[in-house]
């Protein structure tokens, strides 16, 4: 199973940010902390770390208009401000480092579908251009055509969004139009909160027979998170990317990407990632 640790992911992170040291919860120190905690793990020999070119611009052009790549580069390259209405500061390295990070998504998923599609800033459930899933890790890919039924898994704690803004705020211009839910919790619940609403939303999930699955395993839920409200153990990670393994071994013939995500205490997240390493690899 392949692992994408590369040096321009690992760039990924804000440097400047409004902790009381000035730095960024989202700073390239929680990449640095996975990648040593995976390397001191058992599960260190069974997987292959590997790099990935990053992402062309005829790729990124592919979801993003040319005036916000042009707006992107601009920003970062006068070092000022932010790139969202929220805490996304605009810096020179962040362009090629977020290319690097969807560079790595699409390496995993060669032939996976890319339509065009107009512009549409995503929404910043945790960062921007959805370079913040960090680091992805495949899982016995197969080859998905431009028809395949794809299911997206997101298990972050989701707060408002943030949108991207080059002065103007385009209306939403979605590459697909998907069936989606979302359950909610309340604040301070945990892996029994959880555990009782997850096998209704696996059922949906299957229901969709999905032919490849994308797993975004957010880490801001877990407990001691420094941004999140629940208190998740990894266990709840282990769990879902268990059942997502069997989801994906029955209809999808063990296509599955899982991606990194939010999760600002690396105890916490360093554990929950490796969980679903380790799931995979079961």
């Amino acid at each position: 199973m392949a692992v994408y640790t590369g040096a321009g992911m690992a760039a990924y992170g804000f440097t400047r940010g409004s902790l009381p040291d000035g730095r960024h919860y989202y700073d390239p120190g929680r990449f640095t902390a996975f990648a040593a905690a995976l390397r001191a793990s058992e599960l260190a020999p069974q997987v292959r770390e590997q790099d990935a070119p990053p992402a062309t611009d005829a790729e990124l052009l592919r979801f993003h208009s040319p005036a916000h790549l042009e707006f992107i580069r601009r920003r970062c390259a006068e070092d000022r401000g932010a790139l969202d209405h929220g805490p996304t500061p605009a810096q020179p390295h962040m362009p090629a480092a977020a290319a690097s990070v969807v560079g790595a998504v699409l390496d995993a998923t060669p032939t996976a579908p890319r339509p065009r599609a107009p512009h549409r800033p995503p929404p910043r459930s945790n960062h921007r251009l959805r370079r913040h899933r960090r680091p992805p890790r495949r899982r016995r890919l197969g080859t998905p055509s431009s028809t395949t039924p794809v299911v997206l898994l997101d298990i972050h704690q989701h707060a408002a969004s943030h949108w991207y803004s080059d002065g103007h705020e385009p209306e939403p211009a979605p590459i697909v139009t998907p069936r989606a839910r979302s359950f909610a919790l309340n604040a301070g619940a945990g892996d029994p909160g959880f555990a009782a609403l997850w096998p209704e939303q696996l059922a949906w999930l299957g229901a969709h027979t999905p032919a490849f699955i994308v797993l975004n395993a957010g880490a801001d839920g877990l407990a001691g998170d420094r941004l999140g409200s629940l208190l998740y153990s990894p266990r709840v990670h282990a769990r879902v990317a268990r059942d997502l393994v069997a989801l994906a071994d029955h209809h999808a013939d063990g296509r599955l990407l899982a991606l990194g995500g939010g999760g600002y205490h690396p105890p916490a997240f360093t554990a929950a990632w490796l969980a679903v390493i380790s799931a995979l690899l079961a």
